[in-house]
């Protein structure tokens, strides 16, 4: 997309195109023309690319930093 934030383009071929952005998300959008019989229905269907999540790290760093814990015996048994 462009450097710009928070607007809506209509193109030529009944689609849309824009970006919303926030503190808290920066989303690109898209939409397509939608026929409804319904009055009352929207005019176009929207829709928006996910922000790609970081990547998730598993436990081993965590259990190569923490020193070993020893399991204690459980009170009850």
């Amino acid at each position: 997309m462009t450097d710009l934030v928070n607007f809506i383009r209509f193109n030529d071929n009944n689609t849309l195109s824009g970006n919303i952005a926030s503190v808290a998300y920066d989303l690109d959008i898209f939409g397509e023309e939608f026929d409804s019989t319904n009055a009352k229905a929207p005019v176009y269907r929207l829709f928006a690319k996910t922000p790609a999540r970081p990547p998730r790290r598993d436990r081993r760093h965590l259990e190569e930093a923490e020193p070993e814990r020893r399991r204690l015996p459980h009170p009850l048994r």
